[in-house]
């Protein structure tokens, strides 16, 4: 008598073991798609498309914001560990703006 119900709970358990797995595979489509989408927009860094070269658009807020907190330091040895830190970061390719110009325009726009 127990044989003949089993059969109703087997095709019962199977469906939704197959919309489980259906799921799950969705989910994980659309969260690596998402992901990789993702990729394209950085602060700083930005991709037309997914397969474009990165281009630099917009203004070095990192750059901007370091020499608002330069021109606010009042310690002369702090001002100078922070300028000798800029001027490194700026050999080694860190800003997409020259330092020079833009320690100039941020210290026009201070006074």
């Amino acid at each position: 008598m127990l044989n003949k119900n089993n059969n109703g709970q087997i095709g019962d358990t199977l469906t939704w073991l197959i919309a489980t797995v259906i799921i799950v595979a969705v989910m994980v489509f659309f969260i690596f798609g998402a992901s990789t989408l993702g990729q394209t927009k950085k602060i700083g860094d930005y991709k037309r498309s997914l397969f474009s070269e990165i281009s630099f658009e917009g203004d070095d807020l990192f750059l901007k914001k370091s020499l608002f907190a330069y021109n606010f330091v009042q310690a002369e040895n702090k001002r100078e560990r922070m300028m000798e830190d800029l001027i490194k970061w700026e050999k080694e390719g860190k800003f997409n703006l020259l330092l020079n110009e833009t320690k100039i325009e941020i210290s026009r726009r201070g006074n």
